[in-house]
């Protein structure tokens, strides 16, 4: 199967020049993925291409320089390339981690699918003619360029176990080399059929391989070299030859470049002697390789494991670091955008990679090892009054950033408390700020019982426990209600509402004002997301399902893709938008519709949704995702004050049955008035909005009667309930 997908590199040239254009348009969708997870690379004419941990990255050869970058919204058919050939026409192809096959064609410029292996994991390609062969979890695939379809799959591999995993293969002269866990097979491909077992012959650890498990095949001449998790051998003549001055590591893969053998370990690498049959050590990498590239100049390019690239100087052998622009990791915890639209990102709890923001422009990553604190694993974020940013961690307390420095509250300076276990080890796993501007801190499994921390304005602590009320049950999340009440969620006692009356410092006047569990109506006890709309209803998450607090009772909605939810946000519209783990859904302002997302649907960046904001001003929703970060151009902006004067975009509007599906966006309306469209004579032709809830509306280009209108210049007029009005000229283009 096929799919056509549109983009061409050209294009996303033009997007380096002008990266505001990524976040312009409604219903546009981009992936931004973290890309230094290096898992091949290959060389096409001055670029050098890598295939990622979040997509495909494209460099300039000579300059170092990013040219390009591609993910699932610019036509993969996911965010994970493991394997990367280039064929002899230029064509890249791609294995993906899903078994597809990608194509990006140099004629058309376009991206194409293949599924012909979308059950099956790809291991290794190799060309030959007009053949590919994929080595599979089931054997070992060719693949008809000229047919683009799968001929025949080999998985009676001699005498090993059939359909086991072929790790790697190499194509020597008319000869298939291919290594497994239980050693090498081969065969001639001039035999007729190469699916009978008979057809192949084997070389195990009965034969002299020090080990079964084949990680590495690569010919120089009438030698064939076997890279192992033992290290590397030679087979020559029916000989084997060890090499026990090289160590004994798993060997990585074997490089070729005219007439030359290269060899990479984990940190090390080699090039071969054939004249003195041995290796000679080249370079040092502190970072674990993944996939090395030798271009024509002599540069050694590294692609490492969790670092990114590296560049070698073929002459001096010096190493030296190619800088990656985007998030340091792909696991997107927690979201928090500030009132200038700058991104905040947590990167989780376990294996975290720090703190991740966004400018709209560049990325910036704050981590242990370059910045003020302790730890990487962030879990909760929120930006308070003063647009400092708060970020909770697992185990080391709460980091406060402002005017460009952190500071650090945890229980070895005595802010927060540990757990039983550890009383230096503080989790703070949910945050929010209350209309006071107080900041509100929850403090798992805190040792002494207060899992609820206040600091005010100016910077007093104050402590919550069980003598204040705080139920014994975990917290999980927390929200504010309208009337500035702390909705606490648990993991396994429900909810419980603080009431501090504004005043944290004085206790006097604190109370629990309610409580909520399974007996009340809740779908589950275990609380996994809250949060408040603008009607003052409380929405809560659980593993189980959605609940939703209104009028003193507790209701359950149903609808969603799927009951384990994992987040709840509100836009600037008052749409509900519920991210669980196969997607996400938005529940209407007046809860009556859901729409759903899923990685079948749309091209969000993974179906495990963490955690979604929004920029109120453009209406950009952040979708923080397992494996990526998804943006979406919406029309959910928050209405202005008072009418203005309108934007409309685009204009020109170019309408008619070529372009159905274009809208033109009426931007910068205030809440509840009215929009219309007049014609260049001055007649009404369409009633677009009737009291608008946002701050923006759209029309197709048709009248009231559904017909496409007369190219002319139209006025958009908005009406507010007081008669103020605005209006803005659009140039309409009718083909």
């Amino acid at each position: 199967m096929i799919h056509r997908i549109r983009y061409a590199i050209i294009v996303w040239l033009c997007f380096l020049v002008f990266p505001s254009l990524l976040f312009s348009g409604v219903d546009d969708w981009q992936t931004i993925t973290n890309k230094s997870r290096i898992e091949d690379m290959a060389v096409y004419q001055n670029w050098l291409i890598c295939a990622t941990g979040g997509g495909v990255v494209v460099y300039d050869r000579n300059t170092g320089q990013h040219v390009a970058s591609f993910t699932n919204t610019d036509g993969l058919s996911n965010n994970h390339p493991v394997q990367i050939v280039v064929d002899g026409a230029g064509n890249w192809w791609l294995g993906m981690s899903n078994g597809d096959l990608n194509l990006f064609d140099q004629e058309t410029q376009q991206w194409r699918v293949f599924s012909d292996f979308s059950r099956f994991t790809i291991h290794d390609m190799d060309l030959k003619g007009d053949s590919m062969f994929v080595a599979l979890d089931i054997g070992v695939s060719v693949f008809l360029l000229e047919k683009e379809e799968a001929k025949e799959t080999y998985k009676n591999l001699g005498s090993i176990p059939v359909e086991v995993d072929v790790n790697t293969s190499f194509i020597q002269n008319h000869f298939i080399w291919v290594g497994t866990d239980y050693g090498v097979a081969y065969a001639d491909l001039n035999q007729v059929n190469l699916k009978a077992p008979q057809s192949w012959h084997n070389l195990t650890t009965d034969d002299g391989l020090a080990s079964n498990v084949i990680s590495a095949i690569h010919g120089l001449g009438d030698a064939v070299f076997v890279g192992t998790k033992e290290g590397v051998q030679k087979y020559q003549d029916g000989q084997w030859t060890s090499y026990p001055d090289l160590p004994s590591k798993k060997v990585r893969q074997f490089i070729a470049k005219d007439g030359k053998l290269y060899l990479a370990l984990k940190n090390r690498l080699y090039e071969y002697d054939p004249v003195n049959d041995i290796w000679q050590f080249i370079v040092y990498s502190p970072h674990n390789l993944s996939s090395v590239v030798l271009a024509d100049d002599g540069t050694f390019w590294l692609g490492t494991e969790d670092t990114g690239l590296f560049r070698v100087d073929g002459a001096t052998k010096e190493l030296t670091e190619i800088p990656l622009q985007g998030p340091r990791g792909n696991y997107f915890y927690d979201l928090a955008v500030s009132d200038e639209g700058v991104l905040w990102c947590t990167s989780g709890s376990l294996f975290g990679k720090g703190v991740y923001r966004f400018d709209g422009v560049d990325w910036s990553n704050f981590f242990a090892k370059q910045n003020d604190f302790p730890a990487d694993n962030t879990t909760a974020i929120v930006i308070d009054t003063q647009n400092q940013v708060w970020i909770g961690s697992w185990g080391r307390g709460v980091y406060r950033y402002a005017d460009g420095k952190f500071s650090i509250y945890n229980a070895q300076n005595n802010y927060l408390p540990g757990i039983p276990n550890d009383l230096n080890y503080a989790v703070v796993n949910a945050l929010a700020v209350d209309y006071a501007g107080t900041v509100w801190i929850t403090n798992f499994a805190a040792y002494n019982g207060n899992k609820l921390t206040a600091v005010t304005l100016d910077s007093q602590w104050i402590a919550f426990g069980a003598v204040d009320g705080i139920i014994a049950a975990n917290p999980l999340c927390i929200t504010v209600d309208l009337s500035n009440r702390k909705w606490v969620g648990t993991d396994g006692g429900g909810v419980y509402v603080f009431d501090d009356n504004s005043t944290p410092t004085d206790k006097t006047d604190d109370r629990i004002a309610g409580t909520l569990t399974e007996v009340d109506g809740l779908e589950s006890n275990r609380i996994t997301a809250i949060a408040v709309d603008d009607f003052n209803t409380v929405w809560i998450g659980t593993n189980s399902g959605l609940n939703y607090f209104q009028d003193g009772r507790v209701y359950t909605k149903y609808g969603l893709i799927t009951n384990d939810i994992n987040c709840i946000s509100v836009d600037p519209v008052g749409n509900k938008w519920i991210g669980t783990s196969t997607g996400f859904s938005i529940l209407d302002r007046d809860e009556q519709t859901f729409k759903h997302y899923t990685i079948d649907n749309s091209p969000l960046a993974s179906s495990n949704v963490l955690s979604i904001d929004f920029n109120r001003k453009t209406g950009t929703a952040y979708i923080g995702t397992s494996n990526g970060l998804s943006v979406f151009g919406t029309l959910f902006v928050e209405p202005q004050e008072t009418l203005q004067r309108l934007s409309v975009f685009p204009n020109p509007f170019v309408i008619g049955e070529m372009k159905s599906g274009a809208v033109l966006v009426i931007d910068r309306l205030s809440r509840d008035c009215d929009v219309n469209i007049y014609s260049p004579a001055g007649f009404l032709v369409r009633t677009l909005v009737s009291g608008t809830r946002g701050g923006r509306a759209v029309w197709d280009g048709r009248d009231d009667n559904g017909e496409w209108v007369a190219s002319g210049v139209y006025l958009a007029v908005a009406v507010q309930q007081d008669g103020k009005s605005g209006s803005a000229k659009v140039v309409v283009i009718r083909k």
